[in-house]
């Protein structure tokens, strides 16, 4: 079997076979068996996440399934303009998968003020932390919610794309601070 590789990519095998002391065509007949195994392993075992909280939540840890990858809605645990804690984060552990976090928007759906959360970056990382969840969405701006409003999508990109390069924008209320 032949395989054409991109000239720099050859460039960084040979170098590293040099280093070795076999050549680049023995790196790669050894190699590429490997990454395609780990490549198929990965393939074959998606990360999937269910979602809930409360009785969902209870009903997951009764199942006796594990293990079980969750995600929790940080919106479900901003109440009166603070983050609560709550026993689903010591539940969804029990799980023994990986906690997701997501940043809420939809909670927030009916309070949408423009493109900005009722929380800042700052207040949601904190939370996440001491949730000790694994993993947090970003402070997205779901298009679903953007477009029945009348915000314009391209606009949502746009501050989206902001906010994940940290470009920043004037002050329109607690993001923008």
């Amino acid at each position: 079997m032949s395989t054409i590789v991109p000239y720099h990519v050859y460039e960084e095998v040979a170098e590293i076979a040099d280093s070795l002391g076999i050549t680049p065509s023995t790196l790669l007949r050894e190699a590429i068996p490997t990454v395609l195994i780990e490549m198929r392993s990965q393939m074959l075992c998606p990360r999937l996440f269910l979602a809930g909280k409360d009785v969902a939540l209870e009903v997951a840890v009764g199942s006796g399934v594990r293990p079980l990858n969750w995600l929790l809605s940080a919106g479900a645990y901003y109440k009166n303009g603070k983050f609560i804690m709550s026993d689903d984060f010591k539940l969804a552990k029990e799980l023994g998968g990986e906690v997701f976090m997501d940043s809420g928007a939809q909670q927030f759906y009916m309070d949408f003020n423009g493109f900005d959360y009722p929380y800042t970056e700052k207040d949601y990382l904190e939370f996440a932390l001491k949730a000790g969840v694994d993993h947090i969405a970003t402070l997205d701006l779901p298009l679903d919610i953007l477009h029945p409003r009348g915000l314009p999508i391209k606009d949502g990109i746009k501050e989206d794309c902001r906010a994940r390069c940290g470009i920043n924008r004037p002050s329109r209320g607690p993001r923008g601070r």
